[in-house]
C-alpha cells in the first residue's frame, strides 16, 4: 500500500529538509517507509511511502508484548501462590505429593484459557 503526503512551500533548502524529515518520521510511526521524493518548481515536495504487509503495525506489536507480558505474571503469580501453599502445607506436616496431584488439572485447565486469551488477543486489530 503506497501513501502521498505534500509538503507545503518551503523556499530554503535547510527548510525543505527539516519538513522532509519530519514527514518521514510520522510516516514511519504510521508504519510507512519513503520510497521516494520529488521538489516542484513551486518548492513544494511530495514525499511517496510504502507500506510493506511484512512489516506489522507498531500498534499490534504493543499489543501482543502486553497480552504477553500479562499472560507471564499470571502465570508467575499462580506458581508462587501454589509454591506457598504446597511448602506451607509440607512443613506442617501434610503430604505435598497429595497436594500436587489435587492441584495439577486447576493448573492445567488455567493455563490452557490463559494460551486462549493470549492467542485471541493476537487476532485484535488496533493502529491500522
Amino acid at each position: 500500500m503506497y501513501k502521498t503526503v505534500e509538503i507545503g512551500y518551503h523556499p530554503k533548502a535547510s527548510d525543505m529538509a527539516a519538513a522532509i524529515e519530519r514527514a518521514a518520521n510520522e510516516l514511519a510511526a504510521q508504519g510507512y517507509h519513503v520510497v521516494s521524493f520529488s521538489v516542484t518548481g513551486s518548492a513544494k515536495t511530495i514525499v511517496l511511502a510504502e507500506k510493506s504487509p511484512m512489516m506489522p503495525a507498531r500498534g499490534r506489536i504493543f499489543i501482543m508484548n502486553t497480552n504477553l507480558r500479562r499472560a507471564l505474571l499470571i502465570i508467575g503469580v499462580i506458581g508462587i501462590v501454589f509454591g506457598v501453599v504446597g511448602y506451607s502445607g509440607l512443613l506442617i506436616g501434610g503430604n505435598f505429593g497429595a497436594f500436587v496431584k489435587g492441584m495439577t488439572p486447576g493448573i492445567l485447565l488455567g493455563l490452557s484459557a490463559l494460551v486462549i486469551i493470549v492467542v485471541a488477543g493476537r487476532g485484535q486489530r488496533h493502529g491500522d
